[in-house]
């Protein structure tokens, strides 16, 4: 139960702070806004700029974050060959 042979197919977990960051993310909203309003959210409890960048960064290397800017082709590349490997290697564990 709960287990799949497929590599790619990943569960997140987020603190609720985070949820909400993400939940607050339509595309129309800037970082600078979905920030302030989490803070007022959340006051005191509310995440530091630091917090968000790593926050924005675990999204973007887990491919979960879709943005109007032009890819960077030779990062794509590379991460794909990432995957590809640790695929690999989790199918190569299994025999």
């Amino acid at each position: 139960t709960g287990q799949t042979d497929d590599p790619t197919d990943v569960a997140y977990r987020f603190s609720p702070v985070s949820y909400r960051f993400i939940g607050l993310m339509n595309g129309k909203r800037t970082v600078q806004d979905i920030w302030e309003s989490v803070c007022a959210y959340y006051g005191d409890d509310a995440p530091t700029q630091s917090e968000i960048v790593r926050l924005l960064s675990q999204l973007h290397s887990s491919d979960v974050l879709l943005c109007d800017v032009s890819p960077d082709s030779e990062e794509i590349l590379q991460r794909a060959q990432k995957i590809e490997q640790q695929a690999w290697k989790m199918k190569s564990s299994h025999l």
